[in-house]
């Protein structure tokens, strides 16, 4: 019985990762504006998303300390990024809660934390 060749097994092996390319991956959030994690002296009025690739935002909520929840109005939307103005905002934390669909369809989300620093006491 002939044995196999090494090396025509080791190409089939490599054609075949090859021609499946890499999974599907779904989006991330790339930056934001106000940044994640940021204490500011004075409160933003907007806030700016920018994601890995094209994203659907399809849901936006504001979190904040004393004041509970409510929802943002529809973002307006570029290639990567989603724009929205922000209410009035007080001294404390605050978290923007996102949802998205990514391009290929899979539901996304997370949030994005940032502290306001109130007049110094």
């Amino acid at each position: 019985m002939p044995r196999p060749n090494r090396a025509a097994s080791l190409l089939a092996s490599l054609m075949l990762v090859v021609a499946t390319g890499p999974a599907a991956a779904h989006t991330s959030l790339v930056s934001s504006q106000p940044a994640s994690g940021a204490i500011l002296t004075a409160p933003p009025t907007r806030l700016e998303l920018t994601f890995a690739e094209p994203t659907r935002v399809t849901s936006l909520k504001l979190v904040s300390s004393g004041r509970g929840e409510q929802r943002l109005g529809t973002p307006a939307k570029t290639a990567l990024s989603v724009v929205t103005n922000l209410p009035p905002l007080g001294p404390g934390r605050h978290e923007v809660v996102w949802r998205a669909l990514s391009a290929d369809g899979h539901p996304v989300g997370g949030s994005v934390i940032f502290v306001v620093r109130g007049p110094p006491r």
